[in-house]
Formats: structure tokens, C-alpha cells, sequence
């Protein structure tokens, strides 16, 4: 499978567009290679997957992922975000509750450790981002 590249990363995460479709290219028998558009968050059924998406953090909202439904619901929103700039701001159809709550900013205990142990795991792939995003200093 081709892996996106920080290049693509950094440029979806410049632009902070969420996308509908992703190309996965599959490696096959004897050199073919065949490509597969797919929904966010799962794979057909050829393909053995042991993990998959969790959870989808944005600079608005956090999603959680139904593995059953194939769907990221919205689970909270931002402080100063609407539901309508979620949707607008997002290229996927995703599930709504009808009452949504305001995520509450993490406790020094958990802001810790996404800067040090987490950002660390982050920074082996994507270092820039890691910087950038999650404050390490590493």
C-alpha cells in the first residue's frame, strides 16, 4: 500500500479540508497493482485491517468512529464552533446527535502527555507536524 506522504499531510493539514474518497493503491500478485476508492475509516473485506480509525481530532470538533455503521460521528464541538461550520468545513457525510456539548480543554496530566510521549510516537513519522502541532521540543 502507498502511504501518504508528509507532503500531502501537511498540505490537507494547511488547507483543513476533510476528504470524501481516499486512492489506496493495493499491491497484488505478480507486479499488478490494482486502486481502490475508498470511504474514510474502513477497508473492503480482502483486506485484513486488525486496527482502524478511533477517533478523528480537528481544529473544531472531535469525531469518534463506528466501526459497525463505517462513520465518524460528531462527539463534541470546540469551544466558539458550530455543528453548520463542522459540516461546512468537512467533505465527508458524518452522524449527528441531536444535542451536541462543548469539548472541555485537557488537564495539565493529559496536555503532558500528548506533548511528550504522544508527540514523541507523532514525531517519528511526521517531525514538522509534531513541531508544529503538538509542541514538541524533541
Amino acid at each position: 500500500m502507498e502511504y501518504v506522504t508528509q507532503e500531502i499531510v501537511e498540505r490537507l493539514t494547511r488547507e483543513m479540508t476533510m476528504i470524501s474518497k481516499v486512492l489506496v493503491l493495493i499491491a497484488e500478485q505478480k507486479g499488478v497493482i490494482r486502486r481502490n476508492l475508498m470511504m474514510p475509516g474502513w477497508s473492503p473485506p480482502e483486506i485484513h485491517r486488525p486496527g482502524g480509525p478511533y477517533a478523528l481530532i480537528t481544529s473544531l470538533c472531535l469525531f469518534l468512529y463506528d466501526r459497525a455503521r463505517r462513520r465518524f460521528r460528531l462527539d463534541g464541538l470546540l469551544p466558539g464552533t458550530s455543528v453548520e461550520e463542522v459540516r461546512d468545513n468537512t467533505g465527508f457525510e458524518f452522524d449527528c446527535p441531536e444535542a451536541i456539548g462543548e469539548l472541555r480543554p485537557p488537564d495539565s496530566e493529559r496536555l503532558s502527555l500528548l506533548r511528550n510521549r504522544v508527540a514523541g510516537e507523532v514525531a517519528e513519522t511526521y517531525p514538522e507536524f509534531a513541531r508544529a502541532r503538538l509542541g514538541w521540543q524533541g
